[in-house]
């Protein structure tokens, strides 16, 4: 009999000690998902992100992968009507996601000036900058998932339609994620009434018909994005996050109730204001600009804020919108 009760006792002491240890590695999991710095340090023209936990940065050599993938997908067929047809299925049996820049978290925006680019240098390479001396608007973009389902995008080998390989980062950046745009006040106004007046139409569709308005507009290049669970959901009202799933550029996508954020600091998060005259603008964030891939609400996908640009005291070398005085 007292063996009989030193046995159950002993196996409550383990049921007891297996619980404690797994809601400890959970609280040290999630502290560590909110807590881990994505920066990039600049000096001159070498550019580093540090992702202690997310693995942006783990080099893919696309041609050995690809060759092992299954027989792959055929490209999708964009069909050029006004909403656009998503390549990204809607593929969470709970239902699609939603994502929600926010525009808290674009306040904290800066303007710096570029030390020289080489024609080498990443940034030059893939089009967020030109060569010689920038002045760039940075700006942090978390982009957060409120719907009931989870953005699942996946292995960038088994749908390389969606993406596109970056050299520079020696890794896939999945495409059309989103768009930054620089407008006049004026031309943001005109810009809103539009997209009011034709819901669910895409902006690439209104701004090639309206190109009075595209004219008060200066356009950042499109970032390419690896898509991760980086941090809890930062807007009100997020539903209750699922466990982190996406962690790595090998398995992309956003769960629900989480954001990816990409901080100022990261090369290319910016828009190039070295030709844009002294004024009042707006600064524009729009994701999935293209109806790439599917989502339960497609009208919430722009946050905007109110920016100052100063001049930059350097000579310009394009043209760019005259400011509202």
């Amino acid at each position: 009999m007292k063996e009989a009760t030193g046995r159950q006792h002993l196996m409550l002491s383990i049921a007891a000690a297996t619980i404690v240890a797994l809601a400890l590695l959970w609280f040290w999991f999630d502290s560590l998902a909110q807590a881990a710095p994505r920066e990039a340090v600049i000096s001159n023209t070498t550019y580093t992100v540090y992702l202690p936990f997310i693995q942006r940065n783990v080099p893919t050599t696309p041609t050995a992968t690809l060759s092992l993938s299954p027989t792959p997908s055929p490209t999708p067929t964009m069909v050029e009507t006004l909403s656009g047809t998503p390549a990204v299925p809607c593929s969470d049996a709970r239902g699609c996601p939603n994502m929600v820049p926010d525009p808290n978290q674009m306040k904290g925006y800066d303007i710096v000036t570029t030390t020289p680019l080489p024609t080498t240098d990443c940034a030059v390479v893939e089009g967020y900058a030109q060569t010689g001396v920038n002045v760039v608007l940075r700006f942090t973009l978390a982009t957060s998932n409120m719907g009931p389902g989870s953005l699942i995008i996946g292995d960038p080998t088994q749908h390389p339609e969606w993406f596109i390989w970056s050299d520079c980062h020696q890794h896939y950046h999945f495409k059309d994620f989103a768009s930054y745009r620089l407008w006049t006040q004026q031309g943001y106004q005109q810009w809103t009434a539009l997209k009011a007046q034709n819901p669910g139409v895409r902006s690439s569709v209104l701004l090639q018909q309206h190109p009075e308005i595209a004219a008060q507009m200066t356009a950042a290049r499109k970032f390419g994005f690896c898509a991760v669970d980086y941090e809890h959901a930062t807007l009100s009202g997020a539903p209750t996050p699922d466990l982190p799933r996406f962690t790595s550029c090998a398995n992309q996508g956003i769960s629900v109730g989480w954001a990816d954020a990409y901080t100022k600091t990261i090369v290319g998060q910016w828009v190039e204001v070295r030709d844009v005259l002294p004024g009042q603008y707006m600064l524009e964030a729009e994701i999935n600009p293209e109806h790439f891939f599917t989502e339960a609400n497609y009208g919430d996908n722009s946050a905007a804020i109110s920016v100052s640009i100063p001049a930059s005291g350097l000579p310009t070398r394009t043209p760019s919108p005259t400011p509202t005085p």
